[in-house]
Protein backbone atom coordinates (compact mmCIF):
# COMPACT_ATOMS: atom_id res chain seq x y z
CA UNK A 1 0.00 0.00 0.00
CA UNK A 2 0.96 3.47 -0.42
CA UNK A 3 0.22 6.67 0.50
CA UNK A 4 -3.23 8.35 -0.32
CA UNK A 5 -4.59 4.85 -1.30
CA UNK A 6 -8.05 4.32 -0.98
CA UNK A 7 -8.69 1.10 1.16
CA UNK A 8 -12.31 -0.42 2.44
CA UNK A 9 -13.11 -3.32 4.72
CA UNK A 10 -15.86 -5.35 4.23
CA UNK A 11 -18.14 -4.67 7.50
CA UNK A 12 -21.62 -6.78 6.94
CA UNK A 13 -24.31 -4.47 5.50
CA UNK A 14 -21.94 -1.95 4.29
CA UNK A 15 -17.97 -1.03 3.24
CA UNK A 16 -15.95 0.88 5.20
CA UNK A 17 -13.57 3.51 3.99
CA UNK A 18 -10.27 4.94 4.69
CA UNK A 19 -7.28 6.63 3.53
CA UNK A 20 -3.54 4.41 4.24
CA UNK A 21 -1.31 6.93 5.60
CA UNK A 22 1.67 4.66 5.73
CA UNK A 23 3.37 3.17 8.66
CA UNK A 24 0.35 1.00 9.57
CA UNK A 25 -1.92 3.87 10.20
CA UNK A 26 -5.22 5.03 8.46
CA UNK A 27 -7.35 8.17 8.83
CA UNK A 28 -11.06 7.54 8.75
CA UNK A 29 -14.64 8.56 9.65
CA UNK A 30 -14.75 6.22 12.91
CA UNK A 31 -18.15 5.22 14.49
CA UNK A 32 -20.55 2.34 14.54
CA UNK A 33 -23.55 1.21 13.28
CA UNK A 34 -25.34 0.40 15.92
CA UNK A 35 -24.66 3.83 17.70
CA UNK A 36 -25.84 5.60 14.10
CA UNK A 37 -22.83 7.51 14.27
CA UNK A 38 -23.33 9.54 17.34
CA UNK A 39 -19.97 9.18 18.05
CA UNK A 40 -18.33 9.14 14.88
CA UNK A 41 -14.96 11.54 14.38
CA UNK A 42 -12.37 11.85 11.85
CA UNK A 43 -9.40 9.90 13.14
CA UNK A 44 -6.27 8.38 12.93
CA UNK A 45 -6.01 4.77 13.84
CA UNK A 46 -3.70 1.53 13.65
CA UNK A 47 -4.56 -0.42 10.26
CA UNK A 48 -5.31 -3.14 12.59
CA UNK A 49 -8.15 -1.10 14.54
CA UNK A 50 -9.57 -0.27 11.10
CA UNK A 51 -9.72 -3.32 9.50
CA UNK A 52 -10.88 -4.90 12.61
CA UNK A 53 -9.76 -8.75 11.44
CA UNK A 54 -11.31 -8.31 7.94
CA UNK A 55 -9.63 -8.46 4.75
CA UNK A 56 -8.50 -4.95 3.32
CA UNK A 57 -9.57 -4.09 0.26
CA UNK A 58 -8.39 -0.87 -2.70
CA UNK A 59 -11.15 1.69 -3.10
CA UNK A 60 -11.34 2.89 -6.99
CA UNK A 61 -12.22 6.33 -6.21
CA UNK A 62 -10.56 8.67 -8.95
CA UNK A 63 -7.85 11.02 -8.00
CA UNK A 64 -7.32 14.24 -9.06
CA UNK A 65 -4.90 15.44 -6.64
CA UNK A 66 -1.21 14.14 -5.58
CA UNK A 67 -0.45 11.27 -2.37
CA UNK A 68 0.79 14.17 -0.39
CA UNK A 69 -2.49 16.73 -0.83
CA UNK A 70 -4.70 13.56 -0.23
CA UNK A 71 -2.90 13.24 2.86
CA UNK A 72 -2.82 16.80 3.68
CA UNK A 73 -6.48 17.32 3.11
CA UNK A 74 -7.52 14.22 4.93
CA UNK A 75 -5.75 15.38 8.36
CA UNK A 76 -7.69 19.20 7.39
CA UNK A 77 -10.46 17.42 8.75
CA UNK A 78 -9.01 15.43 11.58
CA UNK A 79 -11.51 15.88 14.79
CA UNK A 80 -14.62 16.60 12.49
CA UNK A 81 -17.94 15.22 13.75
CA UNK A 82 -20.56 15.83 11.34
CA UNK A 83 -20.91 12.71 10.44
CA UNK A 84 -23.88 11.39 8.59
CA UNK A 85 -24.77 8.53 7.04
CA UNK A 86 -26.31 9.91 4.30
CA UNK A 87 -24.86 13.02 3.63
CA UNK A 88 -21.07 13.02 4.99
CA UNK A 89 -19.79 9.04 5.84
CA UNK A 90 -16.61 7.70 5.26
CA UNK A 91 -17.13 7.36 1.69
CA UNK A 92 -17.56 10.70 1.04
CA UNK A 93 -14.83 11.50 3.43
CA UNK A 94 -12.47 9.56 0.80
CA UNK A 95 -13.45 10.68 -2.19
CA UNK A 96 -13.46 14.59 -0.93
CA UNK A 97 -9.95 13.86 0.04
CA UNK A 98 -8.74 12.62 -2.96
CA UNK A 99 -10.85 13.79 -6.16
CA UNK A 100 -12.74 16.56 -4.26
CA UNK A 101 -16.10 15.50 -5.26
CA UNK A 102 -18.08 14.56 -1.91
CA UNK A 103 -20.31 11.45 -3.23
CA UNK A 104 -21.13 7.74 -2.04
CA UNK A 105 -21.72 4.51 -4.29
CA UNK A 106 -23.61 3.02 -1.49
CA UNK A 107 -25.79 5.78 -0.62
CA UNK A 108 -26.77 6.55 -4.22
CA UNK A 109 -27.33 2.10 -4.94
CA UNK A 110 -29.55 2.59 -1.46
CA UNK A 111 -31.87 5.21 -3.49
CA UNK A 112 -31.43 3.76 -6.71
CA UNK A 113 -33.06 0.52 -4.85
CA UNK A 114 -35.88 2.80 -2.74
CA UNK A 115 -36.69 4.72 -5.96
CA UNK A 116 -37.21 1.37 -7.91
CA UNK A 117 -38.98 -0.49 -5.44
CA UNK A 118 -41.51 2.60 -4.07
CA UNK A 119 -44.17 2.00 -6.72
CA UNK A 120 -44.86 -1.92 -6.27
CA UNK A 121 -44.35 -1.13 -2.44
CA UNK A 122 -47.17 1.58 -2.55
CA UNK A 123 -49.06 -0.71 -4.74
CA UNK A 124 -49.13 -3.84 -2.24
CA UNK A 125 -50.27 -1.29 0.61
CA UNK A 126 -52.65 0.23 -1.76
CA UNK A 127 -54.42 -3.13 -2.44
CA UNK A 128 -54.02 -4.63 0.61
CA UNK A 129 -56.13 -1.81 2.65
CA UNK A 130 -58.76 -2.21 -0.70
CA UNK A 131 -58.97 -5.74 -0.58
CA UNK A 132 -58.21 -6.25 3.15
CA UNK A 133 -61.18 -8.49 5.05
CA UNK A 134 -63.76 -6.08 6.55
CA UNK A 135 -63.41 -5.13 10.09
CA UNK A 136 -66.15 -6.37 12.28
CA UNK A 137 -68.56 -3.54 13.03
CA UNK A 138 -69.72 -3.61 17.32
CA UNK A 139 -72.98 -3.97 18.01
CA UNK A 140 -73.50 -0.05 18.73
CA UNK A 141 -72.49 -0.08 15.38
CA UNK A 142 -74.16 -2.68 13.68
CA UNK A 143 -77.60 -1.39 14.84
CA UNK A 144 -76.89 2.20 13.35
CA UNK A 145 -76.11 0.86 10.06
CA UNK A 146 -78.98 -1.74 10.24
CA UNK A 147 -81.06 0.14 8.03
CA UNK A 148 -78.53 2.04 5.72
CA UNK A 149 -76.22 -0.78 4.07
CA UNK A 150 -77.06 -4.00 2.40
CA UNK A 151 -76.42 -7.30 3.90
CA UNK A 152 -73.12 -9.05 3.31
CA UNK A 153 -73.05 -11.99 1.87
CA UNK A 154 -71.82 -14.81 4.50
CA UNK A 155 -68.00 -15.22 4.42
CA UNK A 156 -67.14 -18.55 3.74
CA UNK A 157 -65.11 -20.28 6.90
CA UNK A 158 -62.01 -22.59 7.21
CA UNK A 159 -62.46 -26.32 8.69
CA UNK A 160 -61.54 -24.67 11.69
CA UNK A 161 -64.69 -22.67 11.77
CA UNK A 162 -62.13 -19.06 11.52
CA UNK A 163 -63.36 -16.74 8.53
CA UNK A 164 -61.55 -16.91 5.24
CA UNK A 165 -61.77 -13.89 2.72
CA UNK A 166 -61.40 -15.65 -0.28
CA UNK A 167 -60.79 -12.49 -2.59
CA UNK A 168 -58.34 -11.07 0.10
CA UNK A 169 -55.89 -13.85 0.04
CA UNK A 170 -56.41 -14.53 -4.02
CA UNK A 171 -55.29 -10.86 -4.56
CA UNK A 172 -52.56 -11.06 -2.45
CA UNK A 173 -51.07 -14.29 -3.91
CA UNK A 174 -50.95 -12.59 -6.93
CA UNK A 175 -49.36 -9.15 -5.94
CA UNK A 176 -46.67 -11.37 -4.03
CA UNK A 177 -46.11 -13.16 -7.01
CA UNK A 178 -45.78 -10.12 -9.00
CA UNK A 179 -43.39 -8.36 -6.71
CA UNK A 180 -41.32 -11.98 -6.76
CA UNK A 181 -41.55 -11.53 -10.51
CA UNK A 182 -40.00 -8.23 -10.64
CA UNK A 183 -36.74 -8.56 -8.62
CA UNK A 184 -33.84 -7.77 -9.97
CA UNK A 185 -31.25 -9.10 -7.87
Amino acid sequence: MATGDHICVNRGPYWHHGIYLGNGRVIHYTGYLKDKGKNAAVKIESIQKFAKGREIYYGDSKVQYSRNEIVKRAKSRIGEKDYDIVGNNCEQFVNWCRNGQHKSQQVNAVAAGVALWAPYIAAYAYLKQKFSAPKPLTPQKADENKYNSAPKPPTPQKADGSKYNAEYYRKKRMIQRRIKSARCF
